[in-house]
C-alpha cells in the first residue's frame, strides 16, 4: 500500500528529530574542543568557535596520554573482533549444518547469557581471572571481551548460516572436501556481509566498554574510555581537554562504521530477511 504524502512527511520529520538528537551532542563536543578556556567559561555559550584553537587537544594529549590509551583500545577491539568472528563462524556453522543432541539448548543458553547485566558477572569473572593471573593485562581483558560479545556474534551469524542452501556443503562433500575446507572456501565467502557486521559490532562494543576496562586493567594500561573519566576532576572539570579527548575517542569508531557501513547494513538486513 502506497504511503500518503502526510505519512511520508511525518516519517521524515521524525527521522530529522532523531538525527538532531544524535548529532547535536557530537557537534557540541567537537566545537567545544576547538574553543579557548575563556570562551568555554562564558555564561552565554556560542554555537561556533570565535577563534578556533588546538590548545585543548594539546592539553588532552599532555594530561592523559590519550594517544597511548587509544592504541590500547584499538588493539583490544581489533583482536577481540578477529577472535569473535572466527569462533562465531565455527559455532554458527556447527549449529546450523550439523544435528547433535542439545543444539537447541546451546542456542538458548547463548541467548540467556545476554539477559544478564555485566555487573552480575563482573565479580565472579574477576575472581576467576585473578586466580588465573589474567587481571591487569590487555590479553586478560580481551578474553573477557570475547566472553561478553561472542554470544551476540553467534546469533548474528546463525541467521545467515541457516539460509545457506544445503547444496553448497553437499557439493563440497561430494568433491571430497573436509568440513573446515568447506567452511573457509565455500561458506565464509558467501556470508562476508555477516562477518563484516559482526566485526563492526564487536569493535564498537569493545571501544565503548567502560566497566570491565576500569576493573580489569591497571591505570598505566587503561583504555580510552577510562582515560576520559580520569580527566574529570573533583574541583576542576577540565571541560576543554575533556571535549578534545572525547573527540579523539569518538573518531575511530565513526571511521570504522563509515568505511564498513555497507557490510554492516547488509549483514543486519540480510540476516533478518533470510
Amino acid at each position: 500500500m502506497k504511503k500518503s504524502a502526510f505519512v511520508r512527511g511525518v516519517e521524515t520529520a521524525l527521522v530529522g528529530v532523531l538525527l538532531l538528537f544524535a548529532l547535536v551532542p557530537i557537534y557540541w563536543m567537537a566545537t567545544s574542543a576547538l574553543k579557548s578556556d575563556v570562551e568555554l567559561g562564558r555564561l552565554d555559550p556560542s554555537w561556533f568557535p570565535e577563534s578556533a584553537t588546538l590548545d585543548q587537544f594539546r592539553a588532552a594529549i599532555g594530561q592523559s596520554r590519550i594517544l597511548s590509551y587509544l592504541l590500547y583500545s584499538g588493539l583490544l577491539a581489533a583482536g577481540t573482533a578477529v577472535v569473535v568472528v572466527i569462533l562465531g563462524s565455527l559455532a554458527a556453522y556447527a549449529v546450523t549444518q550439523w544435528t547433535f543432541p542439545g543444539v537447541g539448548g546451546f542456542l538458548g543458553v547463548t541467548l540467556f547469557t545476554q539477559l544478564l547485566p555485566q555487573s552480575a558477572v563482573l565479580v565472579p569473572l574477576y575472581l576467576a581471572w585473578k586466580t588465573l593471573g589474567l587481571t591487569g593485562t590487555l590479553p586478560g581483558l580481551g578474553v573477557a571481551y570475547v566472553f561478553l560479545f561472542l554470544p551476540v556474534g553467534v546469533w548474528m551469524l546463525v541467521g545467515f548460516f541457516q539460509s545457506l542452501p544445503k547444496e553448497l556443503t553437499e557439493a563440497g562433500l561430494i568433491d571430497g572436501a573436509g568440513r573446515l575446507r568447506i567452511l573457509f572456501s565455500i561458506v565464509l565467502p558467501v556470508v562476508r556481509p555477516a562477518l563484516g557486521a559482526v566485526a563492526v559490532y564487536t569493535v564498537i562494543s569493545c571501544w565503548g566498554e567502560f566497566l570491565f576496562a576500569l576493573v580489569f586493567l591497571r591505570s598505566d594500561h587503561a583504555t580510552s574510555t577510562v582515560a576520559l573519566a580520569s580527566l574529570v576532576g573533583e574541583h576542576n572539570p577540565n571541560i576543554g581537554p575533556l571535549m578534545a579527548a572525547a573527540t579523539l575517542v569518538t573518531l575511530p569508531p565513526l571511521i570504522v562504521f563509515f568505511l564498513m557501513q555497507r557490510q554492516f547494513i547488509a549483514g543486519l538486513t540480510g540476516g533478518s530477511s533470510k
